[in-house]
């Protein structure tokens, strides 16, 4: 009987607050124990440049440039420190990129080029790709600029998930007014080759990347991967950028100014995209990520800051690079991580933010805890770099990089002694502990053993040893 008069009897004011207050502590709870999961997928925004240093962003370190727009990304979103390429060359990182894998699992182990004597990665025409993941989860899927994972079918944008397709499938242009590569057209709208006119690529992919954006069907949510060349070599600024970075910098070198000046151009481009984005109301809506495909060359006005080495090094110059991550409400603004990640790991994490399923073969694993604020463990995966080429120096050999926590045993060529480093210690890697460290070192060479074992039987070229479109000479 008292307990039927206890639950009649009218909650007090203390109670009532009490109860409020309980509410509102029950709700943030919920919302932050299940922030992965957002109630609205949102739109992605996907931007990769090529062969940008490490030290070639203000937000980076640069003294010698302006990069308003892209640093306005690294304010309103994360800014990654630890943030790795999965190859310090271009079509690898971009098969990991895609596929979710380390690159010569999908058989992208170095670049896809047009002479079959010199391409050194087959994209597994099989491999399930980050769009056809997306587009299973609702997702209208785009991609514009450069592709760099085959020249032919079945290795084409159209053939592996993407919707829509506006670019260049090649690896670098001979120039980037008449986007030609060894006198070959290889820019295509969807299936179709196309003939754009002499403007210069970057003009060209942000303008197809904002008309796409302005005029897409806004029932879906969408996935635009955003690829420019830039700043790839030849270094080709447009003048009137050079000439304006030489006026604000006259004591920069002139390939530097240059390379800066290209830079310039390429956030420029990039500040467009992102204010078609706003201005067709979507920003608020889009997850927006922004990496580069391996690091800079110093032999073309790069900077890699303070890192070792530069593009094609399994040295950190070579192999870690910008990123940053922005969705507005979600990711808190002017935050920064130091994790250790791959670009492999951005297929995982967009799919986790847009609520689509994966399978669990992929090598690649979420950060989205991480961007979102949470904890997450700390890394313990071994990841691995592989780069096969040719030439006098790499003779058709590949050579590796592996990482475990803080040590990292690295080469530059198939013929150097591996050298072994502790970049919690050493982040400039100036210290070889090889001759020190020999369990550290046996480990990670037995690591490497496994995963080499692992992707000995899928093979860099097709049976009539060529890739997809590329020519037998």
């Amino acid at each position: 009987m008292s307990h039927s008069n206890t639950a009649s009897r009218s909650p007090s004011p203390t109670h009532l607050a009490y109860r409020w207050r309980f509410a509102g502590v029950l709700v943030a709870w919920l919302l932050t124990s299940h922030a992965g999961a957002s109630p609205t997928p949102p739109n992605i925004l996907l931007i990769l440049v090529d062969d940008l240093g490490y030290g070639d962003l203000s937000s980076y370190g640069a003294q010698d440039l302006e990069t308003p727009n892209i640093d306005d990304l690294v304010r309103r979103g994360m800014k990654w420190t630890s943030f790795y390429a999965n190859c310090p060359v271009c079509s690898p990182t971009r098969a990991a990129l895609l596929s979710g894998r380390f690159p010569d699992v999908v058989g992208v182990p170095g670049v896809i080029r047009t002479h079959s004597r010199n391409s050194w990665g087959y994209l597994l025409p099989d491999a399930e790709l980050l769009p056809s993941a997306l587009r299973r989860g609702g997702y209208r899927t785009a991609m514009v600029g450069k592709w760099h994972l085959g020249l032919g079918a079945p290795n084409l944008p159209n053939l592996h998930g993407f919707d829509f397709f506006h670019g260049f499938l090649g690896d670098m242009m001979d120039d980037y007014y008449n986007h030609l590569r060894h006198g070959y057209n290889y820019m295509h709208r969807n299936m179709e080759l196309i003939e754009p006119p002499p403007t210069h690529a970057t003009d060209l992919f942000t303008d197809w990347a904002c008309q796409w954006l302005t005029s897409h069907d806004r029932n879906q949510p969408f996935f635009l991967y955003l690829a420019y060349n830039a700043p790839h070599s030849p270094v080709q600024p447009p003048d009137d950028f050079h000439q304006k970075h030489r006026r604000r910098f006259p004591e920069v070198a002139r390939e530097r100014s240059q390379f800066a000046a290209f830079v310039e151009h390429l956030d420029d481009r990039i500040g467009q995209v992102i204010q078609t984005l706003d201005e067709t109301g979507q920003g608020e809506d889009t997850l927006v990520v922004f990496t580069s495909d391996n690091g800079g060359s110093n032999h073309h006005g790069a900077d890699n800051g303070t890192l070792a080495g530069q593009k094609q090094d399994m040295r950190e110059g070579g192999i870690r690079v910008p990123m940053c991550a922005v969705w507005p409400g979600r990711i808190q603004a002017g935050s920064t991580t130091d994790r250790v990640a791959m670009t492999m790991d951005l297929y995982p994490t967009l799919c986790e933010a847009a609520q689509a399923s994966i399978e669990d073969w992929m090598d690649g694993a979420s950060c989205l805890p991480t961007l979102l604020g949470r904890t997450q463990p700390p890394e313990d995966r071994t990841l691995f770099w592989v780069r096969l080429e040719g030439g006098s120096r790499y003779q058709g050999q590949p050579y590796y990089c592996v990482r475990k926590g803080p040590w990292k045993l690295t080469q530059d060529d198939a013929s150097q002694e591996f050298e072994l480093y502790h970049l919690g210690d050493d982040p400039q890697e100036k210290v070889d502990r090889s001759g020190t460290e020999t369990q550290v070192g046996d480990e990670l060479r037995a690591a490497l053993e496994v995963h080499r074992a692992r992707c000995a039987p899928i093979p860099y070229r097709d049976s009539n040893g060529k890739g997809p479109g590329e020519i037998n000479d």
